[in-house]
């Protein structure tokens, strides 16, 4: 545990390492063949959401 100023205790993290590396990976493409962002950029310039 740490202490820090103003009577505050911090825990340490505790961190385990893997043997393996571990791959996660989703992709799906999107029905309309917009971007991900796209809509995101729209509501950005036009404050509209679609």
């Amino acid at each position: 545990m740490f202490k820090i100023g103003g009577g505050m205790d911090i825990q340490p993290i505790k961190m385990r390492l893997k043997g393996s590396p571990a791959h996660v990976m989703s992709v799906e493409e999107e029905p309309d063949g917009n971007s991900w962002y796209h809509d995101i950029l729209q509501y950005v310039k036009h404050q509209k959401y679609p």
